[in-house]
Formats: structure tokens, sequence, C-alpha cells
């Protein structure tokens, strides 16, 4: 699956895509999510790619817990989230 999508408030408009991979992996699965597009030149979009993947290792963590756990309840999500439940 991908997904892509620009910024065009920036000087020089980012276009991100980010793709997600689903393979077997012994006895589960392995999740792989790539996003690209970053202007490796840009100080702003380097600060931007080290947000993007905190926060993606945040909720991967969090997908984590829930596929393994099966944890029922809400979780706290960023203020544009809602919470599954």
């Amino acid at each position: 699956m991908t997904w892509s999508w620009f910024d065009l408030r920036a000087s020089r408009p980012a276009r991100w895509k980010v793709t997600w991979s689903i393979e077997p992996q012994g006895r589960g699965t392995r999740v792989l999510l790539t996003q690209c597009g970053f202007d490796v030149e840009s100080p702003r979009a380097k600060m931007a790619r080290n947000a993007m993947e905190r926060g993606w290792r945040t909720a991967l963590a969090k997908l984590g817990d829930i596929l393994t756990l099966g944890i029922d309840r809400d979780w706290d999500l960023p203020a544009s989230g809602t919470g599954n439940g």
C-alpha cells in the first residue's frame, strides 16, 4: 500500500510517499514502512524527517502492542487522531 501527499506551503514544495509492505517472516509477519521525498540538502526537511521518524516509531510500537497483546482499550493518540475502542 502506498500513500503520497504534497506540502505546497514550503518554499520548495515537498512530495512525500509512504509505502507499507507486509511479508511472512518465520512464524510471524514483517511490516516494513518506508517514507521518501525529503530534500537532503534542506535543514528544515531534515528536521521534518526526524520528527516523522519519531512519530512512525511510536505508531508502529503501539500497533505492535495491539497485534501482539490484543490490547482492547483506547490509546492516547496525537491531537489529530482519534481513539479506538
